[in-house]
């Protein structure tokens, strides 16, 4: 049995805890899920209205709580919001024409650790903090090398890739979950657990732009060579789209359900359709028109996420184009909006997971949760489900007293018992195999 492992991910839109079961390759399976509106208590990523906040989360921790078999004592956490982007900071050292050591290397990340961006900008609007130190890029004596140690140089110098935001992110994140009845395991930045979650090693490798559309931001992260070059944020996202319908003369709730069920990213004009507001059957709401409003404020969003790439300088290397996902992903053709625009592929990304041991992919909206179970280190959660009683094929008198002469021969015995088995199955319908065995299941494919 793997870690089990609770995550919480708190959006604009809505507030997802899970508890999965994380085996020893990293795959999850999702064992239990809740969802909460998160009303008005964030905008755009950040905890706005603390109070509000407060009692999502605690709705959300009590529903876990009922579950009787899995007793949370812990949960993992994402910090986002608006602010959230990568700065590049450079150290460097002499060497003294010396060997490279791991005491040296330890030094520049305790450098980076000792760095605080506040010092550099004293404005109070630009006051920022270290969120996570993602990468790290080595250059000896000028020239690239992934691995320095033990290499003989002059001089040092590392590329770290920082992720910050705004200090209250966190800090109203931890004021927030202070006086719950589950701590805090550790936290994560939103948009790398995304990237950890629906991104595979070969599009890091060779070059991928991921947008992640929530609801109150959208995140752009560019990853080459493995590792993370590029992070910003853009404070738009789906409930902007939203707020445009309600042009319309509808409600918040009207315009989010028509958008859902009824809109489109590409406006194709249909000249005649139309449906009801939703309240008043006698008036109709022109989709023609909707569309089109949707589409202009897609056409901008696409703009700024075109722009973002290409200041990351690493817009014609992207070898595995654009990978989309988050809840405003699901915007029908807006992956196609998107190709026509940059010209580059697009793929809409879902995590894959096993639910009630069947393989499954999650809604691009529960990306980012599935990410922050997939970074989490420690188990979280105490298994009380009942134990399942193993057995075995062999008698425990066959495995011998242990005296030196009383070799038992189990392997003969074994087969006996076995063969007694497909005997007593050809007879009496006892299923031997059951669809669930692979290799039954992928001989027959071979068959077929």
């Amino acid at each position: 049995m793997g870690q089990i492992i609770a995550a919480l991910d708190l959006g604009s839109s809505k507030s997802i805890a899970i508890i999965a079961e994380k085996d020893q390759w990293g795959g999850l399976s999702i064992l239990h899920t809740e969802t909460l509106a998160s009303k008005n208590a964030i905008r755009r990523g950040r905890i706005y209205y603390l109070d509000e906040a407060s009692n999502v989360v605690s709705e959300l921790i009590k529903k876990l709580k009922s579950n009787n078999e899995l007793k949370v004592e812990k949960i993992y956490v994402g910090i986002g919001g608006q602010s959230i982007h990568t700065r590049t900071y450079n150290v460097k050292l002499s060497v003294g024409n010396k060997p490279i050591n791991q005491e040296l290397l330890d030094s520049l990340k305790d450098k980076v650790n000792d760095y605080d961006p506040d010092l550099k900008e004293n404005l109070e609007e630009n006051l920022e903090e270290n969120l996570e130190i993602c990468s790290c890029e080595y250059y000896v004596d000028g020239q690239a090398v992934s691995n320095p140690k033990g290499i003989v140089a002059s001089n040092i110098e590392a590329q770290f890739q920082l992720v910050s935001g705004n200090p209250c992110l966190k800090r109203n994140m931890e004021t927030l979950l202070s006086n719950k009845e589950i701590p805090v395991a550790g936290y994560f930045v939103s948009p790398l657990a995304t990237a950890e979650a629906v991104l595979s090693p070969e599009e890091k490798e060779s070059g991928c732009a991921l947008v992640e559309f929530g609801a109150g931001v959208t995140y752009i992260s560019v990853y080459k060579n493995k590792t993370l070059k590029y992070m910003v944020t853009i404070p738009v996202g789906g409930s902007t789209i939203t707020k445009d319908i309600c042009s319309l003369n509808i409600s918040e709730d009207e315009a989010e359900t028509l958008k859902r069920e009824q809109g489109s990213a590409i406006c194709e004009s249909s000249g005649n359709g139309s449906v009801n507001d939703g309240h008043n059957s006698s008036r109709k709401i022109d989709l023609d028109k909707m569309n089109w409003i949707i589409e202009g404020r897609v056409d901008e969003i696409v703009k700024n996420i075109e722009q973002h790439i290409e200041a990351s300088g690493y817009s014609h290397t992207l070898d595995s184009g654009i990978i989309i996902t988050g809840g405003g992903a699901l915007l029908r053709n807006l992956s196609q909006f998107i190709r026509n625009q940059t010209g580059k592929e697009v793929r809409l990304a879902k995590a894959k997971v096993k639910e009630n041991q069947a393989e499954t992919y999650l809604s691009p909206a529960n990306s980012c949760v599935a990410g922050l179970a997939l970074l989490g280190k420690e188990n979280c959660v105490k298994d009380l489900r009942p134990k399942v009683q193993q057995t075995s094929i062999f008698d425990v008198n066959e495995l011998g007293s242990g005296k030196k002469n009383d070799k038992p021969n189990i392997f003969k015995r074994g087969l006996k018992k076995i063969t007694k088995t497909i005997n007593d199955g050809v007879n009496g319908g006892v299923i031997v195999f059951d669809d669930d065995d692979e290799s039954y299941n992928d001989k027959n494919k071979k068959n077929s």
